[in-house]
């Protein structure tokens, strides 16, 4: 499967043909189809040239990104991106999404309450956590193979891939978690 990308955004309703100050040139924007429903976000594999996009439908999409950002800005055709693998093991809209720093694992969390880590080349599940009995609403890796996660009923966990409960389960926060700090 491949996914066709166009840098004709002039009739497309999201982007007017008018930039802000600050911001790019509807010229420079590349529009990626290919998800069935919404995208909810994207993030660049740190060390090979990869976008993983994540959607409602529940899937997540990683696709091949090897081209030339300023070349393909410059093109007058569109070009084609292809689909190396999709994530659909979610059962509900995925809602969060990170690489590890190997850039070999992706994170995604759905509103089903599952967080899952995937192969990013075959995009088999290599290992699912239930723990939390909210959606996990974000996270972040501390190395390869450890990462924190909160949710909205005021929890925050720490995982190791080698298990399938937490770590540390820290619960004292009083309000609402949002997102994991890194890098403190």
């Amino acid at each position: 499967m491949e996914y066709e990308t166009s840098n004709n955004t002039h009739h497309h309703p999201h982007y007017p043909g008018n930039p802000t100050p600050n911001s790019l040139s509807v010229h420079r924007v590349t529009i990626l189809c290919g998800h069935e429903s919404e995208v909810f976000m994207c993030a660049w594999n740190p060390t090979h040239d990869l976008l993983a996009s994540g959607s409602g439908y529940p899937t997540a999409h990683v696709t091949n990104s090897d081209w030339n950002v300023s070349y393909l800005s410059k093109k007058k055709k569109s070009s084609m991106l292809n689909l190396i693998s999709t994530l659909g093991q979610h059962k509900g809209p995925i809602i969060a999404l990170k690489w590890n720093r190997k850039g070999n694992f992706i994170l995604s969390a759905a509103v089903n309450r599952t967080t899952i880590i995937s192969d990013a080349n075959s995009g088999h599940c290599k290992q699912q956590f239930s723990f939390h009995t909210a959606p996990a609403l974000d996270f972040d890796w501390q190395s390869d193979t450890i990462f924190a996660s909160c949710s909205d009923v005021m929890t925050l966990n720490i995982w190791n891939m080698s298990t399938e409960i937490p770590v540390h389960n820290l619960q004292a926060h009083n309000l609402k978690l949002f997102t994991t700090i890194s890098q403190i």
